[in-house]
């Protein structure tokens, strides 16, 4: 499972856990360490 917090336009965000293959796991952690501000 891939953990995000999602939010559309103005509203508040909500934690879901997206399926993902193990294969593409690494590049999303990669992709969301680099996109994401903490």
């Amino acid at each position: 499972m891939f953990p995000a917090w999602i939010a559309v336009g103005d509203g508040a965000p909500v934690y879901t856990r997206i399926p993902v293959p193990v294969s593409v796991q690494r590049r999303l952690v990669e992709y969301q360490q680099r996109s994401c501000v903490r």
